[in-house]
């Protein structure tokens, strides 16, 4: 699987150098010796867990992006991942094309989650949430479904569930990369979300998106 994800990157032109470790030493020593830009990290390492990997990179390199790349799909171990400093996690069995797509979202500021991950991630973070939050019965004020959405907010939010980068998604529309971002911000003010996973969730739990 190693010797896979390396020949992937290495066969696109957009890099330039590849170096494949495994284990939390051994990237210690690569780190120390060049500057990497991206670390497509596994959960497991032959010296333990490979979320050391990730701590480790990001200490070393602060503006650095981490894919974890794993078929454990275990909601414990993505959060802690991601709380590490993973920006995406995919799964080992993803194809060329999704890999690379997921290295291309991270370099966009994107976060390459796969919607099935992105729901465990959502729903694990709702349950902590409301474990210490005071619970009121009051509804909030626009917080349902129905027109919350414009028909072109809906149909964008519809596809960012499904992975797509905002240029896929002009395409799909036939509308100006320029103006996707546009639409996104009015979703997350809308829907009261940050980020694209939250978006996804919140519009999950109002039934505007299956």
């Amino acid at each position: 699987m190693q010797a896979r994800l390396a020949d992937i990157m290495r066969a696109w032109h957009f890099i330039k150098n590849v170096v494949a470790v495994d284990s939390n030493a051994k990237l210690l020593d690569a780190i120390s010796q060049d500057a990497f830009d991206v670390l497509l990290a596994d959960v497991s390492v032959t010296d333990g867990n490979g979320i050391e990997s990730v701590i480790n990179f990001k200490r070393k390199f602060p503006d650095g992006i981490v894919i974890m790349i794993s078929s454990n799909s275990n909601s414990d171990v993505i959060i802690d991942s991601i709380k590490a400093g993973a920006i995406g996690y995919v799964y080992k069995d993803d194809s060329q094309i999704e890999i690379i797509q997921a290295v291309r979202s991270a370099l966009r500021n994107e976060s390459p989650i796969s919607p099935n991950i992105a729901f465990k991630i959502l729903n694990e973070l709702q349950v902590e949430k409301a474990q210490n939050s005071v619970m009121v019965s009051k509804p909030v004020s626009g917080r349902s479904g129905g027109n919350l959405l414009s028909q072109r907010e809906a149909e964008i939010i519809n596809y960012i569930s499904k992975g797509m980068s905002n240029q896929e998604i002009a395409d799909i529309l036939g509308i100006s990369k320029n103006t996707v971002p546009v639409h996104i911000r009015n979703i997350y003010r809308k829907l009261g979300a940050a980020r694209r996973t939250e978006a996804v969730f919140e519009a999950r739990s109002l039934g505007l998106i299956i």
